[in-house]
């Protein structure tokens, strides 16, 4: 690109590189639905139909990767309910009606958990900063250029985007290490039957070590480190849902994930182990939702390090100030 600055507000459908950046800084699961796109009112089914908070719409040209972000909202209402709204008359309905755009391009959404003021927050940050081609009121043409790579945006963009401002105003990220947090996991995963101590013995080493978590079974899982096989502290630093099998995920994190970062630090002192739940579709997000919503991890979905560990010792279950009680009310009703 030959200019040495961009404009300070600019096209979202060029952003589509920083936009998954942001959301990955989020802890948002940007590739859950990133294969499956909204084709009809049955492609509709997938999105959860139990929360509702920030979304975002994006095209894919056919046979690329490349995201053109073209509108964010968020919703008191259910995710499923919404876009079946956008589908009527909204933004699903109008990409549908433009045959231009379906000639090359497919659509498709992300669904984050931020709800509430965060979710309207994180909205408002992108509309002030960015220009998007649905949410653009006269309507103006889609812009077809080459989208932005995101380290250029970061040398070159004036726009001010203060994460530590974000989270400590909008309280995005909890203070509660989850680290410290191994008992509660446990009691979680006990109290709703899940058979959290399969491989609590079998530490994941290597590539090979995958082999053993299941090729049949998909669901919610939990990445923690121990000292020993045999220690009882355990120190989650990242969860996440598969619609994948278990291990169909963990391999693609052992080539570019939080496995294969884990195993870049060669640290002797701790090991990775992995608890899988057989709670999946609208189970397993509201399981990941809670346990996100409620502390910070240390690790985002694939493996970049958003702060330092914490390695103190882990809280008794009495002493974690989470209202994990209601949370457990609420799965067991599901």
């Amino acid at each position: 690109m030959e200019q040495c600055c961009i404009p300070l507000r600019l096209y979202a459908e060029l952003c589509g590189e920083f936009i998954k950046e942001v959301l990955d800084h989020l802890n948002v699961n940007v590739f859950i639905y990133d294969e499956e796109p909204i084709i009809g009112q049955e492609s509709l089914k997938k999105y959860p139909a139990h929360c509702g908070g920030l979304y975002l719409f994006y095209l894919k040209k056919k046979g690329t990767d490349a995201w053109r972000p073209i509108y964010v909202g968020a919703t008191k209402q259910d995710f499923r309910m919404k876009f079946r709204y956008h589908a009527e008359k909204g933004i699903i309905a109008a990409v549908w009606s433009d045959s231009g755009i379906l000639n090359d391009h497919e659509l498709f959404a992300v669904c984050t958990h931020y709800e509430g003021a965060s979710g309207r927050y994180i909205k408002s940050l992108f509309l002030d900063a960015m220009d998007f081609y649905k949410n653009t009121l006269p309507a103006r043409p889609m812009s077809l250029e080459e989208g932005y790579p995101y380290e250029w945006m970061l040398n070159n963009w004036t726009y001010s985007w203060n994460w530590e401002c974000i989270e400590r105003e909008q309280k995005i990220v909890r203070g509660i290490p989850a680290e410290r947090c191994g008992e509660l996991f446990v009691h979680v995963f006990d109290e709703l039957n899940c058979n959290d101590f399969l491989f609590d013995k079998e530490p994941i080493l290597n590539v090979a070590d995958i082999k053993k978590f299941p090729a049949n079974l998909k669901g919610f899982y939990v990445f923690y480190l121990k000292s020993s096989p045999e220690s009882n502290e355990r120190f989650p630093i990242t969860v996440g849902v598969t619609k994948r099998s278990f291990r169909a995920r963990f391999e693609e994190q052992g080539q570019h994930g939080v496995l294969s970062k884990w195993w870049a630090l060669n640290r002797s002192d701790m090991q990775v182990y992995a608890m899988c739940s057989h709670h999946s579709g609208p189970a397993g997000d509201l399981m990941k939702r809670f346990f996100l919503r409620s502390m910070s991890f240390p690790l985002r979905e694939f493996g970049r390090k958003k702060r330092p560990f914490d390695f103190s010792a882990p809280l008794p279950l009495k002493a974690i100030n989470i209202p994990y009680k209601r949370f457990l009310a609420k799965m067991k009703k599901m």
